[in-house]
């Protein structure tokens, strides 16, 4: 190991807007198998077939007959995004390319890197701070010597797929998966809004060459809105016990206020406990997906009884 611990590497990590220990608690959960199959819209021929060509990677659990095929949320995110694929005509043998490309190590090749040239990089095409692209080094350095000795359980969490799950999460980001077709050479890449302010002019490209575009938080916002995902939501760790009392109530209409506060840019949210079944109907779908996503700041919830229950959102990390 080099000059950096544990804790330096930590703090840097979150001077770049991350956190390795949510990341610890969060994902194990998102891994238990809960999803049918069913719920995915697939048939269990399609999945089968592409299991066995790669597509998916797939593991029955030991309570498991084959007639019973269970995803976790990464595995269906995936298959979301390989339907769209396919609904775009994109061939199988280009979207085995893509799995391959976006679940591989996203540390992988990290050996390669010029420090040099990526330091000056990120000085001239970057709106980086000083600040983070000192921790950048750093974290590139520590990752260097770190990263071969991690245990392989536990680097799936390190592939590129996972890591947009987690900007999606953490930070309330928009991932973009990008397929540029370069005169029939297939590329695969991916944007977030963070991507767009600090790197405009590597992003550019994007607007001139013909692309796919596949928004991953799409997919994710859509199994938090249908109601035979509700009960997942606990499991994966998207709802907390105290956002499902928010949901409680608004089902249940035991409140009289709720106030959803959001932080930069976006006013609040405010629902009157008086207000009629239709339209609390749809904020409680809407209030789910807000919760799921991460996307509030805090929430005060009023009581008829004057009681005020307070919930601060603990997960998103750029507030």
């Amino acid at each position: 190991m080099g000059n950096l611990n544990d804790k330096q590497f930590f703090d840097d990590v979150k001077v770049l807007g991350a956190s390795l220990e949510k990341l610890e608690i969060l994902f194990p959960q998102m891994r238990e198998q809960l999803i049918p199959l069913s719920n995915t819209g697939i048939t269990p021929r399609t999945f089968i077939h592409w299991r066995n060509i790669g597509i998916i990677d797939y593991t029955e659990t030991t309570n498991e007959t084959r007639a019973w095929v269970r995803l976790n949320l990464f595995q269906y995110l995936w298959l979301k995004v390989c339907v769209a694929m396919r609904d775009f005509g994109l061939p199988l043998p280009l979207i085995i390319k893509a799995k391959q490309e976006y679940f591989k190590d996203f540390f992988e090749g990290i050996n390669d890197i010029d420090v040099i040239e990526f330091k000056k990089f990120l000085s001239e095409e970057s709106n980086l701070s000083q600040e983070q692209i000192d921790a950048q080094m750093r974290t590139l350095e520590y990752i260097k010597e770190s990263f071969p000795y991690l245990p392989d359980e536990d680097k799936f969490f390190y592939t590129s797929f996972a890591l947009f799950i987690a900007r999606i999460l953490f930070f309330n980001d928009y991932v973009t998966l990008i397929i540029i077709n370069n005169e029939g050479m297939f590329n695969f890449g991916f944007l977030t809004m963070q991507t767009l302010d600090n790197l405009k002019n590597f992003t550019s490209e994007f607007h001139t060459q013909i692309h796919l575009s596949i928004p991953l938080r799409r997919f994710l916002e859509e199994f938090i809105d249908k109601p035979k995902n509700r009960k997942f939501l606990n499991s994966f760790g998207l709802i907390n016990q105290s956002e499902k009392r928010v949901l409680d109530a608004i089902r249940d209409k035991s409140f009289n206020e709720i106030i959803i506060r959001f932080g930069k840019d976006r006013e609040d949210m405010i629902i009157e406990g008086m207000s009629d079944g239709d339209i609390m109907d749809s904020k409680v779908k809407e209030v789910q997906r807000i919760l799921g996503i991460k996307e509030y700041s805090e929430i005060t919830l009023k009581f008829r009884n004057d009681k005020h229950i307070y919930v601060k959102n603990k997960t998103r990390i750029n507030d």
